[in-house]
Order: C-alpha cells, then structure tokens, then sequence
C-alpha cells in the first residue's frame, strides 16, 4: 500500500468517526468534549461559559465518554471479527 492510499483511507476512517460522533453524541456533549479535549478548558471553565455547575459538566463528560468506549468497543469487535 503506498503512502497516499493510507493517507485516503485515514481521511476516510476520520470523515466516518466524525459523522458516528454527530449521531450519537448530543450537541451539549460535543460541545464539552471539545472545549475540554481540544481547547484544553478546565470543567469549572466551561461551567462558568455555560452557566451550568461543574458537576453537571463533569457528568455530561462522563456520559459521552461512556457513549465513545461503548462505540470503541463495538467497532472492535466488528473490526476484529
């Protein structure tokens, strides 16, 4: 396999994430995991831009990261056979 063709299917592997995340995660989750992961705000952060309480942003966290593993999990299995 050559270097382009990985770099195609890597594309296409990241496009087929994005569109499972878009469907199973919810908006407010999406948006928490992003302003976590990506811009690296603390929980108590993004509960004083949302004007929510860090618990609640902590358990919205926890939900879609319970969502992921358990669409990891699944996509192993069918992956692995």
């Amino acid at each position: 396999m050559n270097q382009g063709s990985s770099r195609d299917r890597d594309a296409e592997l990241y496009d087929t994430l994005i569109k499972i995340l878009d469907k199973q995660l919810t908006q407010t989750q999406k948006c928490y995991i992003i302003m976590y992961y990506k811009e690296r705000m603390t929980m108590r952060e993004i509960a004083e831009l949302k004007c929510v309480s860090p618990s609640t942003v902590s358990r919205t966290i926890k939900r879609a990261n319970r969502k992921l593993e358990t669409l990891k999990s699944a996509a192993g299995l069918i992956i692995g056979g």
